[in-house]
């Protein structure tokens, strides 16, 4: 009986270990693809206004101040290398809308900021939001 086992655990350990070692190469091809392992995505799903100037602090430092549309905005220039504890500010004041959020930056972070009429959201992943 013990030898049937064998088998089956040799297999899952070898899945682990695939598994791992998948993880470990995506993180390392977002960071060098991307210049670095916090990403911002900033989205427009306000109704109201076609254009919005949206200011995305992190730690009292500005990386981004910027107009856009309604359109995904994925600025390369905007990713940054950093590690540990991080606060983000977003900041619109078009519609008088401001919201904090903090958390742990090790592996690549993406952070999504979504600005709509009345809130704004801001998520973080650390895996790539394909459907946004």
């Amino acid at each position: 009986m013990q030898d049937k086992k064998r088998p089956k655990m040799k297999i899952i350990k070898i899945a682990f270990s695939f598994l791992v070692i998948f993880l470990v190469v995506f993180e390392f091809y977002h960071y060098f693809q991307n210049d670095g392992n916090l990403i911002f995505i900033i989205q427009n799903q306000s109704e109201s206004k076609e254009v919005l100037e949206v200011g995305v602090f992190l730690k009292e430092r500005t990386i981004l101040k910027d107009s856009f549309h309604n359109n995904l905005l994925v600025p390369k220039e905007n990713t940054y290398s950093l590690f540990g504890y991080q606060i983000i500010e977003v900041s619109c004041q078009e519609l008088s809308l401001s919201k904090k959020i903090s958390f742990w930056s090790f592996l690549i972070r993406w952070v999504v900021v979504d600005v709509y009429s009345d809130k704004i959201v801001v998520n973080s992943y650390y895996l790539t939001p394909f459907f946004q």
